[in-house]
């Protein structure tokens, strides 16, 4: 727990400094004698705990906390020897006011409502953003994921509309795949992993590193030749399993 102490007593720091010290939790990352110089501290360091004498010269206590932007104002315990500033500093929103001469018990009091309310905070924003991460997948659920239908691809005699639900196979050639139908092949521009990306996984499976099949084309998986397990596609094409696929493939295939 980050500390600042902003007191404008010698004593009073000293006193304060060595309750404190005592509460392993306690991090005191500043002391300040004036208002001014408190209040830049806070905006610089953010610290979680200041502990403000009311009474101080340049400004006081209460008026330094004036344009300091809320989210960046630390919890107040002030400090005082008038028992008649307590009102005011419960009114200024402080969570808690010390008197002069400190007592040990009240230091550590304070500090433990300190905690209380950052462990409150603390629980708040997880929440929160709890919260919001459910919201989120519950918009994505809502949501339906849209993947292709179609393919536009370029050849000789102008641009082709090739529907997904007739491509048996793809094939990975570089920076470009083969869109392979029962009776003819498309060149499209594109990575295989993007093209898979866009392709429902409810109908198409990767089963090797350059290869997608469409399921509804798969006739049989045939008996391993030379090592290597290969599908036989409505066509006759004969797609390879890669090996690092086969156990996905076939639990897909017999599921």
């Amino acid at each position: 727990m980050k500390i600042i102490l902003a007191e404008d007593e010698p004593l009073a720091t000293r006193r304060l400094e060595r309750e404190l010290l005592q509460i392993p939790e306690c991090d005191i990352i500043g002391t300040y004698a004036d208002g001014l110089s408190a209040r830049a501290a806070i905006l610089e360091l953010r610290p979680d705990v200041a502990f403000v004498d009311i009474e101080m010269p340049g400004c006081s206590g209460l008026e330094m906390l004036d344009g300091i932007p809320e989210p960046q104002i630390p919890l107040i315990i002030f400090t005082t020897a008038y028992q008649e500033h307590a009102l005011e500093a419960i009114k200024a929103g402080a969570i808690d006011y010390l008197l002069k001469p400190f007592d040990g018990d009240a230091v550590r009091a304070a500090v433990l409502k300190a905690q209380k309310r950052l462990k409150e905070a603390g629980d708040a924003r997880r929440s929160q953003r709890l919260s919001s991460l459910i919201g989120s997948l519950d918009a994505q659920k809502r949501e339906p994921i849209k993947f292709e239908t179609e393919f536009w691809v370029r050849g000789l005699r102008g641009t082709v509309r090739v529907s997904v639900d007739t491509i048996e196979a793809i094939e990975a050639a570089r920076d470009y795949v083969n869109l392979h139908q029962e009776h003819k092949s498309h060149l499209l521009r594109g990575k295989i992993s993007t093209i898979a990306e866009k392709l429902d996984p409810e109908h198409f499976l990767r089963v090797h590193r350059s290869y997608i099949v469409h399921t509804k084309f798969i006739q049989a998986v045939l008996k391993p030749s030379n090592g290597v397990r290969k599908i036989l596609m409505a066509s006759g094409r004969k797609v390879p399993i890669g090996r690092s696929f086969n156990s996905d493939v076939m639990e897909r295939i017999t599921s």
